[in-house]
């Protein structure tokens, strides 16, 4: 049996071109997405964008 691939998921939710989703599927085992929602992150605006 194949462990598991974390896929941390930060602000890029799509699934039709998202290399590390793809990556994480073509490893053959199961997929655990996770993101966590920061509220302070969103209140800065597109700040974290340049970071």
């Amino acid at each position: 049996m194949t462990n598991p691939t974390l896929l941390w998921l930060r602000r890029d939710l799509r699934q039709s071109d998202h290399p590390a989703l793809r990556a994480a599927v073509a490893r053959g085992g199961p997929v655990i997405p996770v993101m966590i929602r920061d509220d302070q992150m969103a209140q800065l605006g597109a700040a974290p964008k340049w970071r």
